[in-house]
């Protein structure tokens, strides 16, 4: 199995869905990459850290992380057993109409944050 594994579940012109599966064997932070697509990601199977700057964030089952578009970011493991995400990638025009600014992911009015899940 390679480090990471990506499946194609829907391609359209507006949304790509993608299954990506990735081993976590790189426990120290990544050389920086970037996405050319605003992404939605929901992790659904183990945990990983996204690395934006001096900003992380913890990636596991539960939450949604936004991936700004031409924005650097590095990823690590700090658990063994690596990670399962649904991958969308927006185009940028109907990313903008669903109220994400694509420049920054952030929700077009203070008052439309999504919802937090409780357990």
């Amino acid at each position: 199995m390679e480090e990471v594994e990506v499946r194609t579940l829907l391609s359209t012109s507006i949304l790509t869905v993608k299954d990506v599966v990735c081993r976590g064997t790189c426990r120290h932070r990544s050389e920086e990459e970037c996405t050319t697509d605003t992404r939605l990601v929901f992790p659904y199977r183990g945990v990983y850290m996204r690395h934006v700057g001096r900003d992380d964030a913890v990636a596991e089952a539960n939450q949604v992380l936004f991936f700004n578009a031409w924005e650097g970011y590095r990823v690590s493991h700090p658990v063994a057993g690596g990670d399962a995400c649904l991958d969308l990638a927006i185009d940028d025009a109907h990313a903008t109409r669903a109220g994400v600014q694509t420049k920054r992911a952030r929700w077009r009015e203070p008052d439309l944050r999504p919802p937090t899940l409780a357990h």
